[in-house]
């Protein structure tokens, strides 16, 4: 399983059957994406305060568990009622099409395509959410309540693994990473609907590699595509305003979310605004020449309680009219 390379230089990725049950793929040597910026790096030092970088941290707790008028005003009121159907129509626009389309769709995060059903609870035996041997997480409560969702989400039991050496080596290659990751999961995951992602960074580097393991069980929802949208929102977040913290515990939230909704085409927002607009356009059409009309019959009445009475006696129609009732 994996992908091969995409975006930022440097950057591969690839995958392999760790065995007969298990599923694993990851993304060695990435530096983002070569749209964002190179500064996380620095940003992640500092964040750390006095304790600096390569210092181990003994496995956390983790918090385990289970986890909505008047004639002479007619002009202006249609003219205010045009402009406030007008607001109401851009703002259908913005909530129908842009909010989603940001919200759910993204250019770097792949697509969910399928429909996934969530693993069941008895798949999985509750564990730690993750191992940080860099002591890059500040916060437990924030990366655990993000993986929680995660595991709420989709069924599958996280399991990060923050590492800057892997099998003694600070440079590991594809082999060394599948290779550890696959030896971790027998370590510390006791049954097979886990997910383990190992992430190899050095303390202040901005290159950094995933891998991940799958049981046989967690594979049935963490597929490659959704594998590959855990991967993308850890490559989205990485270079961004988030802590150590955030960036895990988002990345994970997200991701959980994406994989357990099918992506909707942006077509389909575009199809519901425009018959909104549509929609819209109608019924103000409809309410203008109703008010026309009504215009219309308004001055027709007037015009008659205005009219001249004698000008009416005197109007030849009704002379004979008049004549014709009297004859009856």
């Amino acid at each position: 399983m994996g992908r091969g390379s995409s975006g930022g230089s440097g950057r591969s990725s690839g995958g392999h059957s760790s065995s007969s049950s298990h599923s694993s793929g990851g993304r060695m040597s990435s530096s983002g994406r070569g749209s964002y910026s190179s500064s996380r790096g620095s940003y992640r030092s500092s964040n750390r305060g006095p304790y600096g970088g390569g210092f181990h941290n003994p496995r956390p707790y983790h918090g385990g568990g289970y986890y909505g008028p008047p004639r002479h005003t007619r002009t202006g009121c249609a003219s205010s009622l045009m402009s406030i159907v007008l607001t109401i129509m851009v703002l259908i626009v913005i909530a129908i099409c842009i909010i989603p389309y940001n919200a759910f769709s993204s250019s770097d995060i792949t697509k969910s395509t399928i429909n996934r059903t969530k693993l069941d609870a008895s798949a999985t035996v509750s564990t730690e959410f993750y191992v940080d041997e860099l002591n890059w997480i500040r916060n437990s409560t924030t990366v655990n309540n993000g993986l929680k969702s995660f595991y709420n989400k989709t069924g599958v039991h996280p399991l990060l693994y923050i590492t800057d050496t892997v099998n003694g080596s600070k440079s590991p290659s594809e082999d060394d990473m599948a290779t550890y990751t696959s030896e971790l999961y027998t370590e510390l995951c006791p049954d097979e609907g886990h997910i383990l992602l190992l992430f190899h960074c050095l303390d202040g580097g901005t290159n950094y590699s995933m891998w991940y393991e799958c049981g046989s069980q967690a594979k049935i929802v963490m597929d490659e595509e959704a594998c590959n949208i855990l991967m993308d929102y850890i490559d989205a977040y990485f270079y961004s305003n988030r802590t150590d913290d955030e960036l895990f515990a988002d990345a994970f939230e997200d991701a959980g979310k994406r994989i357990m909704t099918k992506t909707t085409s942006p077509i389909v927002y575009v199809a519901i605004c425009a018959a909104v607009v549509i929609l819209a356009i109608i019924a103000f059409i409809w309410w203008k020449k109703r008010k026309e009309q009504k215009n219309i019959e308004d001055e027709n009445t007037i015009k008659i309680l205005n009219s001249d009475i004698s000008q009416v006696h005197n109007d030849p129609e009704m002379d004979e009219l008049e004549r014709k009732y009297e004859d009856s």
